[in-house]
């Protein structure tokens, strides 16, 4: 059951880690959930989250830093706070050169 809580779009495209995440995410927030970083930007624009999870590599290698950083020049999004995650070993410095929130 999705309560009130505050607005989280969810940008995994691994179907099993998207649906686990879902599933705990769900309980708190409302969740949107997209597979591109092209439908991300557009449902961040259209909807402004309070958070964007994005998995670093959307759509291919770096697609979510991409898309992070697109987020973060538009004036209608750039306060939405970005959480990357990541299978690799620097997702915390490609956050933060992407703009996003470590």
């Amino acid at each position: 059951m999705v309560n009130s809580g505050s607005d989280l779009i969810l940008a995994i495209d691994d179907l099993v880690e998207r649906a686990q995440l879902e599933r705990e995410l769900g309980r708190a927030h409302r969740l949107l959930v997209v597979e591109s970083p092209d439908e991300l930007l557009s449902s961040c624009l259209q909807t402004v989250p309070d958070v964007a999870l994005i998995d670093a590599d959307l759509g291919g290698p770096g697609g979510g830093v991409v898309a992070c950083r697109q987020i973060k020049s538009e004036a209608k999004t750039r306060h939405i706070s970005v959480v990357m995650v990541c299978g690799r070993e620097d997702p915390i410095v490609r956050t933060i050169d992407a703009e996003g929130d470590p």
